[in-house]
């Protein structure tokens, strides 16, 4: 792959794992912020499980982007020349 076009998909790729964990964030605010704890007795078993799994599934996939990034954007390494009997092949 091109070196140029590897380091603008590595930034794509690096925004899109800082957006999914905005979100994750953003969604554990809104879930303690919005769910009526005190007028439905606290919260459910299903809540919790759904909202944990979605948590989850965010981290998860912010995860995965930064890993997709960095190996998009570390140098390549450099291949040293194989040498066969004292000479470079």
């Amino acid at each position: 792959m091109h070196p140029v076009l590897r380091i603008i998909l590595g930034i794509v790729v690096l925004i899109a794992g800082f957006y999914a964990l905005y979100s994750s964030a953003t969604f554990i605010w809104m879930m303690v912020k919005l769910h009526p704890v005190m007028k439905n007795g606290g919260y459910t078993t299903s809540y919790v499980l759904q909202s944990g799994g979605m948590l989850l599934g965010g981290l998860a996939l912010a995860c995965y982007f930064f890993y997709r990034a960095y190996k998009l954007l570390k140098p390549p390494k450099k291949e040293e020349p194989i040498e066969f009997l004292g000479e470079e092949l």
